[in-house]
């Protein structure tokens, strides 16, 4: 397939993830490596060999008994969490807990549309000629943070601190910023305050359960019907099952809802924006489509090709469970490989022009949500909210521009904007 991207010979020896350049795109580095080291290890910050081929990354996300979420223990708590979720577990144990949860959350997203519209609308600014807007603090992060505690059940007293322990953990992801001690407290205490919330509504006060809903102001700040009373209601029901789900498991797992949950939304708002902006004939389409009430028909395409083109996971980590090869490279068991998903959606193996943004294309083999048994989980809450999001702003914003020099977030795992203002024209 044709790829008419420019190349960058990064410095092997001295390779940086952190590079400002590198930061702000990547891409031209990802092409060199898909041709030339598909298989690089990284030494600063990460040890791990980073993979950068479709091929190879689909592969890691394929062979879960081979890369594994961790090696070790499937007890061994994770950055404060009481028990392993289903984010960070494998075989069995993945399959069962995802077999239980799959449905809860299908069941906590009925109806979310009028919700999401709610929430966006009330965040569109009355504003004037020449007025500022930040794009991602004041529309991209509030919409899906609140939007997932909907989902969640948590009502917005708990949720308030909930997120800011949620945004340290996500920080500290990123050694460059030489938060990751701070971060991994922020973990502990966001899976405290979960497991307050979830003991005040099961009221199961054992001795942790006591100290943790002393943290809380308001004790019964969970919504019944959704996604973390529907866990504990879980907890009765798995009683003499194979499964054991325990009140644990509900703190586990509400946590990593928590930081998965809305990052990502937050993430392709931003870039999803200005890269319609960038392309008047797609922002001209997509307009027209909103218009006339037809956007169920071209949102689809969008949303993946917004997706693809600048995935807001950029890297997803596993670990070797046994000797093999990748790529024509002997990985140890044990040793960590990074898959480049971001490098993946790119490769002109898979995808025509992949460096061209086109919302009419064909994105079969997108890897933004994974792929196999651990695929996102939540996909579909990004793609109901995303259309919602991009017509409010298009439709309900008034005339805007994007400022100079938006600024991207420094972790190479992730893709986005700290940063985005708009200016009201």
């Amino acid at each position: 397939m044709k790829d008419d991207s420019t190349t960058i010979v990064p410095d092997l020896a001295n390779f940086d993830a952190h590079a400002p350049a590198f930061i702000s795109d990547p891409y031209p580095t990802y092409k060199w490596f898909r041709e030339n080291e598909p298989v690089f290890w990284v030494e600063k910050d990460y040890q791990s060999f980073w993979v950068f081929r479709h091929e190879d990354v689909k592969q890691v996300l394929d062979t879960p008994d081979i890369w594994v979420k961790e090696v070790g223990s499937e007890s061994e708590p994770q950055n404060g969490a009481l028990t392993k979720s289903l984010f960070a577990s494998d075989g069995e144990r993945h399959e069962k807990l995802r077999g239980l949860l799959a449905p809860l959350l299908k069941e906590s997203i009925v109806d979310l549309n009028s919700t999401i519209f709610s929430i966006a609308e009330s965040l569109v600014p009355a504003a004037k000629p020449g007025d500022d807007f930040n794009l991602i603090a004041e529309f991209a992060q509030p919409l899906p943070s609140h939007t997932l505690a909907h989902v969640l059940g948590v009502k917005h007293e708990s949720w308030e601190k909930i997120e800011q322990l949620v945004e340290k953990v996500i920080l500290a992801n990123d050694p460059a910023r030489g938060k990751l001690a701070r971060g991994v407290g922020g973990g502990a205490m966001l899976s405290m305050r979960l497991g307050a919330l979830v003991a005040a509504i099961a009221e199961e006060y054992d001795v942790l359960g006591v100290a943790l809903h002393a943290l809380l102001e308001v004790p019964d700040q969970l919504l019944p019907g959704k996604m973390i009373s529907l866990m504990v209601d879980l907890v009765e029901k798995s009683k003499g099952t194979d499964v054991d789900f325990t009140i644990r498991d509900v703190s586990a797992n509400s946590m990593s809802l928590s930081l998965a949950g809305y990052f990502t939304t937050t993430h392709v708002m931003g870039t999803g924006l200005v890269n319609l902006l960038n392309h008047p004939q797609s922002l001209a389409a997509v307009r027209s489509a909103f218009e006339e009430n037809s956007s169920s028909d071209i949102m689809p395409g969008v949303v993946n090709e917004m997706l693809r083109y600048d995935a807001p996971i950029h890297v997803i980590d596993r670990f070797a469970n046994e000797d093999t090869q990748l790529g024509g490279v002997m990985i140890k068991k044990g040793q960590k490989i990074a898959a480049v998903v971001g490098s993946a959606n790119r490769d002109a193996e898979v995808f025509e022009n992949p460096d061209s943004f086109n919302i009419s294309r064909d994105t079969t083999g997108l890897l933004s949500f994974g792929h196999g048994i651990h695929q996102c989980l939540g996909a579909q809450m990004l793609r109901q909210e995303l259309p919602i999001a991009l017509e409010c702003l298009l439709t309900r914003f008034p005339p805007f521009e994007i400022e100079d020099n938006p600024i991207w977030q420094t972790d190479p795992y992730f893709r986005g904007y700290t940063d985005l203002k708009l200016r009201f024209k």
